[in-house]
């Protein structure tokens, strides 16, 4: 399943680089979708929300790609961690490259260099927030089996005076 979603959120980035998400294209939907939902967007310029818009979701959609990536390579490798983002991290940066690539080829759309550096920010962002999270989860496994929890029971429950006539 990891594999496959990970093929799929590429298929995803590939589709969103399409004319049909071209910003002549959405800017109409994103912009009344906006006003409607978040009223003091409205203020805003049509160009600039759009704007922050595309920005935005260019960052979400390779931070969630860096932590599919990452969970990937964390399952299915057998490197280690170091080894995984050293990995990752080009992986994210590659894609990010053919994805304006793409974008060059599509006549409603244009390559940008900031583009693919706010990709690779997102990608980086969501790989070392994915491994924060493994290296907080392996912690607390760590943390819980040197410290099992105590019993309440009373067959194992020991008293302040119980321990005192045991020494």
């Amino acid at each position: 399943m990891d594999f496959g979603a990970t093929v799929l959120w590429m298929g995803l980035i590939f589709s969103l680089s399409t004319a049909t998400f071209s910003s002549a294209q959405t800017e109409p939907f994103i912009t009344s979708l906006c006003s409607k939902v978040m009223p003091w967007f409205a203020a805003l310029s049509i160009e600039t929300a759009d704007l922050l818009i595309r920005k935005a979701a260019h960052f979400s959609e390779y931070f969630i790609f860096g932590i599919l990536v990452s969970h990937l390579l964390n399952k299915r490798s057998g490197l280690t961690p170091v080894s995984q983002i050293s990995l990752t991290i080009p992986l994210g940066i590659i894609y990010a490259i053919s994805d304006e690539l793409h974008q060059s080829f599509v006549p409603s759309r244009t390559a940008s260099a900031s583009d693919v550096m706010l990709d690779a920010i997102g990608f980086v962002c969501g790989s070392f927030c994915f491994y924060a999270y493994v290296s907080i989860r392996q912690a607390k496994t760590v943390l819980s089996d040197t410290n099992p929890p105590r019993s309440n029971t009373p067959a194992t429950k020991t008293s302040r005076v119980d321990q005192r006539k045991a020494r």
